[in-house]
């Protein structure tokens, strides 16, 4: 009967250090989980932090390239009007005799105004492509940045895997 007691005692004994250890093994797990999803929380906050910033600038650039083609509009009509006053100007010199009428004077101002609305057009399509390419560099470090740590974890898997 000794040795039976004893075996009881002994298995009381592991019962208590077993139910510690799971206890202390449950408590790990839910603090590994509660720090993964703070963790996941604060990378979400953070992409939807960027996402809103990227979206904004997205809506200003898109603003600026409808204004931009507004303009485009406006100069192809003012250079379709110019071109119609000076066929009918040309018309009505050729009906009546220039030299007859001293007011009547070459019209290259109206070229020259389009030519120069259309150099300050071009150099603000520049601009705008300057713009979209330090958006586009914006969007690649920020994707470069939130997918490394998933590529590295994965890379860190795999070898673990082929370790074994």
């Amino acid at each position: 009967m000794d040795v039976t007691a004893s075996l009881h005692e002994l298995l009381a004994a592991f019962t208590s250090d077993l139910k510690g250890t799971e206890k202390h093994l449950k408590q790990s797990i839910a603090d590994v989980g509660s720090e993964f999803r703070g963790s996941h929380q604060r990378l979400r906050a953070a992409l939807d932090e960027k996402n809103n910033g990227l979206h904004t600038l997205l809506e200003r650039q898109g603003k600026q390239i409808e204004i931009l083609s507004l303009s485009i509009h406006e100069l192809f009509n003012e250079r379709q009007l110019s071109k119609e006053q000076t066929l009918e100007t040309a018309c009505a010199a050729v009906e009546s005799n220039p030299l007859d009428d001293p007011e009547i004077e070459p019209i290259d101002q109206p070229e020259d105004v389009i030519d120069a609305r259309g150099a300050h057009l071009e150099a603000a399509i520049k601009g705008l492509n300057s713009k979209n390419r330090l958006i586009q560099w914006y969007l690649g470090m920020i994707t470069v940045s939130v997918a490394f740590p998933y590529f590295r974890g994965t890379i860190e898997q795999i070898i673990a895997l082929c370790q074994f």
